[in-house]
């Protein structure tokens, strides 16, 4: 595969145990993990894809950032230089759901600009009834960001969920390099 024209950092935060790590390596690894291992600190995983009506080359980084309260201080720093944000929760969980204001107030108050993010809803597979999830849809339609229901261990939209992240990230790059340049205003 050729190389790269742009690299992204995204971010995936959320409480612990909603499947960020094992959406992660479902994404960019093609496998589920059965057994659950908490994430200490921050990991990082990357992988190739095309984005943007062009089909351009981006590599995106994924920091999969831990959901204990323990590592709220050591977060602060991961989230530098992040292009875009997965904010996720556990839909047969409520009170995961409840702290996603918090989780993005979190992520504000350190990425210190406005960038592209996504709710993401997962463990699907869990929940055969979408009126169990919480008010999500309407919740997202108030921030304004898109919501994906997702399932790391069937795949469920997975990719999709990566994918529109990646779109949105890059689009928000290219849109401000036409602003640098005067392009647009």
């Amino acid at each position: 595969m050729s190389k790269p024209a742009y690299v992204y950092k995204i971010c995936i935060s959320g409480d612990a145990a909603v499947g960020k790590t094992s959406s992660i390596l479902r994404w960019s690894e093609g496998y589920f993990r059965q057994e659950y291992q908490s994430t200490v600190g921050v990991q990082h995983y990357s992988r190739i894809v095309e984005v943007g009506e062009d089909a351009t080359l981006v590599k995106m980084m994924i920091w999969d950032l831990a959901g204990q309260d323990i590592f709220k201080h050591l977060r602060a720093s991961f989230y530098d230089g992040a292009k875009g944000l997965i904010l996720m929760f556990d839909v047969s969980r409520e009170e995961t759901f409840a702290s996603i204001p918090g989780w993005i107030r979190e992520a504000k108050g350190h990425v210190g600009t406005d960038i592209p993010y996504i709710l993401a809803g997962n463990k699907v597979d869990l929940v055969p009834d979408e009126k169990h999830f919480f008010g999500a849809q309407k919740y997202a339609e108030s921030l304004n960001t898109p919501l994906l229901l997702t399932s790391a261990k069937t795949g469920t939209n997975v990719d999709d969920l990566f994918m529109n992240i990646g779109h949105l990230v890059h689009e928000r790059a290219q849109e401000e390099i036409r602003r640098d340049k005067g392009w647009i205003k």
